[in-house]
């Protein structure tokens, strides 16, 4: 239910989705996603807080992280 929300925002403030299969892509593919897409919001799970912030650099803190509650 959170995807199609996340979804329908992005589509009203002109976003573009980047999906990520945090089981199946590695960093390198992550990162690749993130800078093709020019990527300023990240949303994650708590569960991946660790890999999260080992891709991105504490040089891009300017980068806003928001967790599931």
């Amino acid at each position: 239910a959170y995807d199609l929300i996340f979804r329908l925002a992005s589509v009203l403030v002109g976003g573009a989705p980047v999906t990520i299969n945090w089981q199946v892509d590695d960093n390198e593919r992550i990162a690749y996603k993130a800078r093709i897409t020019e990527a300023r919001i990240c949303i994650y799970d708590r569960g991946f807080t660790s890999r999260v912030e080992a891709l991105w650099p504490k040089s891009k803190e300017h980068i806003y992280k928001a967790r599931n509650s």
